[in-house]
């Protein structure tokens, strides 16, 4: 009965070159499965080792060639009309090499995991060969050394496991010096800090670029309230006259309007010891803090209701979609194109001139896939010199604040946006910070928003869904 345990040899050692058994530079590593009955070590260590089995995967690329000059050959006899049992003979090698291709393909499935596990060679012969080996020259260990040294250590677990009764597969691990590289001592552990440069560069989560400001009117405001004074009606009409009629009384109706300004804060705290240690990195957080807060901002300022503290945005004064009577009903299939080119009829019969208008980038591509009866893109008639896309005076601006599928804007000048407050940060104490190390980071803006309710028509929303419904022809 033979008896079997696996002997784990880890060797990476810089060898000498006393002799032929001795290997130069090698890191050597296996897993050699040992027999107890007379059997030679058959490989891994020592002179006389076996050529190596085939590479079932060379042996597929190999079998793969000869096919392919072997179905070459059959072609080239076709072509000459060459003798029958020629071609068959070819034919036969074919079939052949598919054969051999398939059990190839089997082997290499198999056999993996038979490399390391072989016929098992004795211990004996294996304690025997390694007395031999010698110690090479300059003091300097060769491989066969270096593992009889660790052998020894091991001589009697070695022992033990040859005398061991049951049969059982067990292992054996042999530790011997190994050549030192960064992989195998600081790049192993779990910081690598003497290896490791700062590039300085910090990437912040990437937002969406900031759009709202450059199509409203921005000014500014020193105090609480914005107010502004709003015709509410008219008397009277202007009429020709002749020499000595009387003329008509004209009257206007004025009133004050207001609105209050509105506030949007933040605060973070940092330690004392980061802003002292990462000065950069605290700069990006108070970045970070402003362009957070002035998305926030940007999204109000579009959608928000004027509910509770929230300023009033664009699309609570915009009035809604409504197909101009010119229009209306009266076109074949239309696109997104037609339904901006009506939203722009509706600003200018409200007497207004259309410079701006919102749309999600979503709808930006479906309309650039829009093409004519020639197949050509549609979308590049409306593109200007300066790159941008205009229908009717509007310049289409893309925002992901925009809900997908809608549209919002007209003419967007009549939107007024004051500042009371502009971004900022201010760095002080708050509470427990002085006996914790820390600082708060405050980031607050205020600002006031208004439309004047003789503006509101100029301004349109709503959804291209929509808009294409109350163009199509029926």
């Amino acid at each position: 009965m033979l008896a079997y345990f696996g002997l784990t040899v880890i060797a990476f050692i810089i060898f000498g070159t006393a002799s032929g058994d001795v290997l130069t530079g090698l890191g050597f590593a296996t897993m050699l499965p040992i027999g107890f009955e007379g059997k030679t070590l058959a490989r891994g260590l020592g002179k006389g080792d076996p050529e190596p089995e085939p590479d079932p995967t060379e042996v597929i690329k190999q079998i793969n060639a000869d096919y392919k000059a072997k179905h070459q050959e059959l072609k080239d006899l076709v072509g000459k009309a060459a003798k029958q049992e020629d071609i068959d003979k070819v034919k036969s090698d074919l079939k052949e090499l598919t054969e051999k291709r398939i059990q190839a393909s089997e082997d290499l499935v198999k056999k993996q995991g038979d490399i390391i596990m072989k016929q098992g060679e004795s211990i004996t012969s294996m304690q025997n060969q390694i007395k031999s080996w010698q110690k090479s020259e300059k003091g300097r260990a060769s491989l066969k050394a270096a593992l009889l040294e660790a052998f020894k250590e091991k001589q009697s677990e070695i022992d033990e496991l040859v005398k061991d009764p049951t049969g059982q597969q067990k292992s054996l691990t042999l530790k011997v010096a190994v050549d030192m590289g960064e992989q195998n001592t600081i790049g192993s552990g779990s910081t690598q800090v003497s290896m490791t440069q700062n590039t300085g560069v910090i990437s912040p989560i990437r937002t969406r670029e900031l759009k709202y400001r450059a199509a409203v009117s921005v000014g500014s405001i020193s105090t609480e309230r914005a107010l502004w004074i709003e015709e509410t009606d008219q008397q009277g009409t202007p009429i020709f006259i002749g020499e000595g009629d009387e003329k008509t009384q004209l009257s206007s109706l004025w009133v004050e309007k207001t609105e209050s300004v509105k506030k949007i804060a933040v605060y973070g705290k940092v330690t004392t010891e980061l802003m002292a240690d990462l000065p950069q990195l605290v700069s990006y957080i108070q970045n970070s803090m402003l362009k957070r807060l002035d998305l926030k901002a940007e999204d109000k300022l579009l959608y928000a209701t004027g509910t509770g503290d929230d300023p009033k945005g664009m699309d609570y004064f915009a009035t809604a979609f409504a197909a101009p009577s010119s229009v209306a009903a009266q076109i074949v299939a239309p696109n997104e194109f037609d339904v901006l080119e009506a939203a722009a009829l509706q600003c200018k019969e409200a007497h207004g001139l259309p410079d701006t208008m919102f749309i999600h980038p979503g709808t930006m591509s479906k309309m650039k896939l829009i093409k004519d009866q020639a197949d050509r893109p549609v979308w590049k008639d409306y593109v200007t010199i300066d790159g941008s896309m205009k229908i009717s005076g509007m310049t289409i601006v893309e925002s992901t604040a925009v809900t997908a599928g809608s549209f919002l804007g007209g003419d967007t000048k009549v939107v007024n946006l004051l500042i009371r407050e502009e971004l900022g940060i201010q760095i002080g104490l708050n509470n427990n910070d002085f006996i914790q190390n820390k600082k708060t980071m405050l980031a607050e803006k205020r600002v006031v928003q208004y439309v004047s309710a003789n503006d509101t028509p100029v301004l349109v929303k709503g959804t291209f869904a929509a808009g294409i419904a109350a163009l199509t022809i029926t």
